[in-house]
């Protein structure tokens, strides 16, 4: 038994490693507002069948988009569009998806993804409200590696819920 612990030790660290994905994670928030739903002057990665499906959720307003943040080497296999529709109050955690996109859309109190049956691996997209300047949102992806970093919208939310 020690024989073979010795040399799961010797030999493991040899062993080829699972090459982790590579993830974008777009942050965009609705600025509520009347008629049509539109975007600010960035597109920020968005594609048409996106915006459509927002639209045929009744947003309207202005997207605003905050910040994208990267994990792992280009190409990009996964990307999450995380849509905020009003004030983030909590921490949440969503699910990281696995080789695909997908959107995540905050309505009422709950987050729904799109399309609801896309794969997700275990790792997590967590933000929350920062507790040190309450204009900015921390975000930190999974692996968690340093500390959070956090950003502020721009421009700043004018009607929150």
């Amino acid at each position: 038994m020690t024989i073979i612990l010795w040399g799961a030790i010797v030999i493991y660290p040899l062993l080829p490693k699972h090459k982790e994905q590579s993830l974008e994670v777009l942050y965009v928030r609705v600025d509520p507002g009347p008629g049509d739903l539109a975007a600010d002057a960035r597109t920020g990665g968005l594609t048409q069948d996106e915006f459509k499906l927002l639209k045929s959720l009744g947003l309207t307003g202005t997207l605003h988009f905050g910040m994208s943040e990267y994990r792992g080497n280009p190409p990009t296999e996964a990307l999450a569009v995380i849509v905020f529709t009003g004030e983030l109050h909590s921490r949440t955690e969503l699910r990281q998806p696995l080789r695909t996109h997908v959107l995540y859309v905050e309505q009422g109190d709950g987050w729904k993804m799109y399309p609801p049956n896309a794969t997700t691996t275990r790792n997590k997209i967590q933000f929350w409200p920062s507790t040190k300047d309450s204009t900015k949102i921390e975000v930190q992806l999974d692996p968690a590696i340093g500390q959070s970093h956090a950003f502020s919208w721009y421009p700043p939310l004018q009607n929150p819920r």
